[in-house]
């Protein structure tokens, strides 16, 4: 069983509506998978997953986080599925067994603010943890999505900002 940080940076006043993420572990980035999981990052069963949200805001008063949602979308298992019983079937709607507080096995989660702690950060940097880690316990592919609200607040006024990701995710039974 391995702990993953997915780690989720933007910053305050950029353009884009896209997220800075990796998935780290042991301090160093996890490598995307290859040969047959080319282009997917790959979990076991078992794993662990931890979200920690920094939010660079050199230009903002203050960023809060509204909210954020983990969506996953089931991908048809592939002749690379351990069991041949699951060729061309559908994985669970989630990868993951969450926690009481959290919807078990939907393909949405939300995750309000209430479910991060803040983390102390240095000048200009603010940064939120899920309270709760998640374990893989499904096998499968998943094309995972990350989309969150925050609230920027500026000498200039206030705005809302949506900012969002989405790879893809392969869980394996283990070897």
């Amino acid at each position: 069983m391995k702990n993953t940080i997915l780690i989720i940076s933007f910053d305050a006043s950029q353009n884009s509506a896209n997220l800075n993420w990796i998935f780290s572990r042991d301090g160093a980035t996890v490598p995307m998978g290859s040969q047959i999981h080319a282009g997917a990052y790959v979990f076991q069963c078992g794993d662990r997953l931890e979200v920690q949200i920094i939010a660079n805001c050199e230009d903002a008063s203050t960023v809060a986080l509204v909210d954020c949602q983990l969506i996953h979308m089931p991908l048809r298992n592939s002749s690379d599925t351990p069991d041949a019983a699951q060729i061309g079937q559908y994985p669970a709607a989630s990868p993951f067994f969450i926690a009481d507080d959290l919807v078990f096995g939907s393909a949405v989660l939300n995750l309000p603010a209430s479910a991060f702690h803040i983390r102390p950060g240095s000048c200009g940097t603010h940064s939120w943890n899920l309270n709760q880690q998640m374990r893989f316990c499904h096998t499968g592919a998943w094309k995972m999505s990350f989309v969150m609200t925050v609230k920027i607040t500026t000498r200039s006024g206030v705005s809302y900002r949506v900012f969002g990701f989405d790879p893809e995710v392969q869980v394996t039974p283990g070897l």
